[in-house]
């Protein structure tokens, strides 16, 4: 029995040392990777351990930024089944060293994937005539010393305001999973990767130049499957719109983007995209399904083929009354055939002319000229 305990106690002081031995080395390694990137400015390090832990603080410089981050890793016999976990505090030196965000990182002993958990507080970026602004953030993310594979955001309030442009959010929730995982070496901030993203917003009002748009419960789910070129599935939906004073309720929508270039947004119609709005819905209004195909850069190549459906007149609608008048041409002039209590119409492109031909026989050109 006595050997039995001498045996545990040699093991438990030798696991001791070895979870300090790493745990030294893991803050040791966090900060060179952050010595080895040229746009940093690292200074007035400080190391120190305890019985329990080891702590690293240092100052770090970057353009305007002037931080000083506290690390500390804690350690007992029993990290080599649960790992390491790493805590950390971010101070603003700039603005008396306020305190912009606590973390915390869980490190597995045998590689796998580490997860961290950062809650950061208010900020408030102000610069010329636009200011940024957003309330507590708090994040959690899941990574290797390589890629990124999973981000999750969720704060309460967010205020952008860019010289005609204002915009308010509550209730912000967004999460992005990266299927194959992004290298962080490779990074590129216009690249497509594949991966499934999420975003909800409770409450969101903007007013841009003269457009005042409030909604409620937004909804959007994406799915993009990224390798040669792209494919982008998004499904999105809102309990109410309001755009400047006239309502809708119940809006529903499945866009899919298809070719898209993975490198870079500029190449967009290099790639021969085709943009898909498989059903897009307002409860008790109307309905359209289009989709367009690009062929090449001047747009002449432009191949549409869609469907409106409006199940009353639009102009029913309080603060549409106005387009009454144009409703009643479009419909003599057959762009829109009466259907039940409202109208309908379809429309395609020619693909000699790119000449877009309604119902079959209406010519949008000869609806101009008449207009």
């Amino acid at each position: 029995m006595k050997k039995l305990i001498f045996i545990i106690s040699i093991l438990l002081v030798g696991l001791y040392g070895f979870a300090y031995i790493f745990s030294n080395h893991m803050l040791n390694s966090a900060l060179a990777k952050l010595q080895n990137i040229k746009e940093f400015k690292i200074d007035s390090v400080n190391k120190n351990s305890s019985i329990l832990s080891n702590n690293l603080n240092f100052r770090l410089q970057y353009k305007d930024f002037d931080l000083d981050i506290d690390m500390s890793s804690s350690y007992n016999p029993l990290f080599i089944f649960n790992g390491f976990k790493i805590n950390g505090d971010i101070k603003d030196l700039s603005q008396d060293s306020v305190n912009l965000a606590k973390f915390s990182l869980n490190i597995p002993l045998y590689g796998g994937k580490i997860h961290i958990q950062a809650d950061i507080s208010p900020i408030q970026i102000i610069q010329h005539h636009s200011s940024i602004k957003f309330s507590n953030i708090s994040i959690n993310s899941i990574m290797d010393s390589k890629k990124l594979y999973f981000i999750k955001t969720n704060f309460d309030k967010a205020k952008f305001e860019f010289d005609n442009i204002n915009v308010d959010m509550s209730g912000i929730f967004s999460e992005i999973e990266y299927i194959d995982g992004v290298d962080f070496a490779d990074f590129n901030p216009y690249a497509l990767n594949p991966s499934n993203l999420k975003l909800l917003i409770d409450n969101l009002s903007s007013n841009i130049n003269f457009i005042n748009l409030t909604s409620e419960n937004i909804r959007l789910n994406s799915k993009i499957n990224a390798y040669s070129l792209a494919d982008i599935f998004t499904d999105l939906t809102a309990k109410y719109i309001m755009v400047n004073g006239i309502a809708f309720d119940d809006i529903s929508s499945k866009i899919i983007l298809k070719n898209i270039s993975t490198s870079n947004y500029k190449n967009f119609i290099i790639s021969k995209p085709e943009i898909v709005v498989d059903n897009l819905t307002i409860r008790d209004l109307l309905e359209l399904k289009f989709d367009i195909l690009i062929d090449n850069q001047s747009l002449k190549g432009l191949n549409l083929n869609g469907e409106f459906i409006a199940y009353k007149p639009i102009s029913h609608i309080k603060g549409l009354e106005f387009i009454s008048i144009y409703e009643k041409f479009l419909i003599s002039n057959g762009v829109l055939i009466q259907n039940g209590n409202g109208y309908v119409s379809k429309f395609k492109s020619n693909i000699q002319n790119s000449e877009i031909i309604f119902n079959n026989s209406v010519k949008f050109s000869d609806i101009l000229s008449e207009f």
